[in-house]
């Protein structure tokens, strides 16, 4: 049986192969959710089969348009034309393969974490950091968590995502400062502003961060603290600050206060 890891592999360059083909992320789940039944369920094992499959996810893809607009003939027989050529290749083909010898994807059963249920959110979100937490809510809505690093600490991509932006920031005032933001599907991005207290005396010092465009998976180290610091993390959902903790499932991993941001003056 292939580990969680080779399945979701495989589930990830599938999808890779559909949003270069013009799929979007959402189109992209909905399909192989699909697949995955049909699949399962020995619908896949001949021509016709196969057939049917691909024109049952293009009614799926149809009856739910990114727009209020019924998608065109063209758009429809340009997803029906990839889904065929898509079914024949190798990234389908090692998707299957990992299927028929996984007993962990039969149909109801949880899929591992990388894969996107169609309508939820990155399966599922985990915290950034474990330690001692200070929630700020913030008069706009959403909040601000701070974890602090007395000694060593290790910050987290919360879920699968690609990286926007990976800065590291000069200043005087603090060792080392980075800014990391992530995006995720349905609209979410989690932003990460990490503070290292290690003294930057050796050359050569600075210890790497992930690359803008870089691929993360949920739970995958961005950044490692060792010599105390902090991290002031953030979740938005379509531009709009918001609560991670109604989105992060889990105990938290330690709150020490909760207070409200103070008004401008």
């Amino acid at each position: 049986m292939p580990s969680n890891t080779v399945f979701a592999g495989a589930i990830h360059t599938a999808r890779l192969l559909l949003v270069s083909h013009g799929f979007n992320e959402d189109q992209a789940d909905t399909v192989l959710d699909g697949l995955r039944k049909d699949f399962l369920r020995g619908a896949l094992n001949d021509e016709r089969g196969r057939r049917e499959s691909l024109e049952r996810q293009v009614e799926l893809l149809s009856a739910s348009p990114p727009s209020a607009r019924a998608p065109s003939q063209d758009v429809t027989q340009h997803w029906r034309e990839v889904l065929a050529v898509a079914m024949q290749s190798d990234a389908f083909g090692a998707l299957f393969d990992s299927l028929a010898q996984s007993t962990d994807t039969k149909p109801g059963a949880a899929l591992p974490p990388g894969r996107i249920e169609p309508g939820g959110i990155d399966a599922p979100f985990v915290w950034p950091a474990t330690g001692d937490m200070q929630v700020t809510l913030l008069r706009g809505g959403g909040c601000n968590i701070k974890f602090s690093f007395p000694d060593q600490g290790i910050v987290r991509a919360i879920g699968q995502g690609r990286v926007m932006t990976a800065k590291n920031i000069p200043t005087k005032r603090i060792a080392r400062r980075y800014e990391i933001l992530i995006r995720h599907s349905r609209e979410f991005v989690s932003s990460y502003s990490i503070v290292d207290q290690t003294p930057n005396a050796r050359a050569g010092g600075v210890r790497p961060i992930p690359a803008e465009g870089d691929l993360v998976e949920g739970g995958s180290e961005l950044y490692d603290v060792q010599n105390g610091g902090f991290l002031h993390f953030q979740l938005s959902r379509g531009g709009k600050l918001i609560d991670p903790r109604e989105f992060i499932p889990g105990e938290l991993p330690g709150v020490v206060g909760i207070t409200l941001q103070p008004p401008e003056s």
